[in-house]
């Protein structure tokens, strides 16, 4: 029994909240798991080695931490994953522990914003707004003396896939930080390997003995890692490919090779050129391919793409779920839609389009107004 996959089996996957959850409390030096500093040790030297004595210092973990860009009252919030504030403990001679708390005589060494994703989904610029607010707020609120901004350091955890390597480099001279994956053939500091490593000091004798429900739970946690975060339904459904159950695509050319006949050679074309399109251009969003959606395209949720119609073409839609679509924003889709000569059809999911031969051209005219529509760009 694998606890994480049978959590993740509601919808198929795992919420990225829950696996933060865990993960931070695996970090926290003080939590009952019975590992101590070693795992938070082993997280934090990827970054600093042994020029940062991580058991030199106070540690609080901290999730679902809100930062806002100081006296600006539009200023959109930003919520931080995990926050790992680290402290240098400036007791005076003779002053006891609990004192030195209550008399706030605790400096900020360090403080790491830690923004985890489990999927292929991105949010454009999201670590270094993260940075940025996080500097500004508390600056407002910390004297000069308690705070310094150089100690903010930004640790992003995703899967291995290289959209995220660009996003990360495109700002990475601009902020202080770290980019991290989950897992990887090639690099041993990926978060997999650490847990490992724990679980070998352990076997060892290296580390202090762990005790048997962590060391089962951080061994459950590793599979699942291993296996992209998947549910046990998750797996069933790829296993039972051909009956009935989705068979999703994150690349196009193995779709096509399997699923490519069940278009015509015009849509084919299109999937193909539009999949280009996005992937080149926007590395912020994720493409995917099954039977009935030949190409959809996600951030956090689907918002746009093309479903198989009369056989082999191609049915545009644009996605919105917003359950309170304003009048206003119907006029918009429909005014804007029209403007190029196409029919668009309501539905509570957002805009079909009726006609379903609709040239390239028109098809990317269409995407990035729906971007511009949901203010994505």
């Amino acid at each position: 029994m694998n606890i994480f996959k049978i959590l993740a089996n509601g919808d198929g996957t795992i919420n990225e909240a829950n696996v933060s959850a865990f993960l931070g409390y695996l970090l926290d030096p003080y939590a009952d798991h019975g590992l101590g500093f070693e795992f938070l040790d082993k997280f934090l030297t990827n970054f600093f080695d042994d020029e940062f004595k991580t058991r030199k210092y106070d540690y609080e973990i901290i999730f679902e931490q809100a930062f806002k860009e100081y006296n600006n009252k539009k200023s959109k919030k930003e919520i931080v994953d995990i926050i790992i504030a680290c402290f240098d403990n400036q007791a005076k001679e003779g002053e006891k522990y609990l004192h030195s708390l209550l008399s706030e005589r605790r400096i900020i060494k360090q403080i790491f914003l830690l923004e985890i994703k489990i999927k292929g989904s991105l949010t454009k610029d999201q670590v270094k707004n993260q940075y940025e607010k996080s500097i500004s707020e508390l600056k407002s609120i910390l004297t000069e003396d308690r705070f310094d901004e150089k100690s903010v350091f930004s640790i992003y955890l995703t899967p291995d896939d290289t959209k995220f390597d660009v996003e990360f480099n495109t700002y990475s001279n601009k902020i202080s930080g770290n980019h991290i994956i989950w897992n990887s053939k090639v690099n041993e500091d990926s978060v997999l390997n650490l847990l490992k490593e724990i679980i070998s000091d352990e076997t060892k004798g290296e580390i202090e003995a762990i005790n048997e429900y962590t060391k089962y739970t951080i061994k459950s946690f590793i599979m699942f890692i291993e296996n992209d975060f998947k549910s046990k339904i998750k797996e069933e459904d790829d296993d039972k490919e051909g009956k009935g159950k989705k068979d999703i695509f994150y690349e196009i050319e193995p779709f096509l090779d399997k699923y490519g006949d069940k278009f015509n050679e015009n849509s084919q074309i299109k999937i193909r050129d539009f999949t280009e399109y996005v992937n080149n251009k926007y590395k912020q969003f994720t493409t995917r391919h099954s039977r009935a959606h030949a190409c959809a395209v996600f951030s956090s949720k689907k918002l746009f793409g093309f479903q198989r119609k009369n056989k082999k073409e191609l049915e545009v839609q644009l996605v919105n779920r917003n359950p309170q679509l304003s009048n206003s924003i119907i006029q918009q889709y429909t005014e804007k839609i029209e403007e190029l000569k196409l029919t668009p059809i309501k539905e509570n999911w957002g805009f079909k389009i009726k006609e379903t031969d609709i040239d390239l051209e028109t098809i990317i005219k269409l995407f990035e107004l729906q971007l511009d529509l949901l203010n994505l760009k």
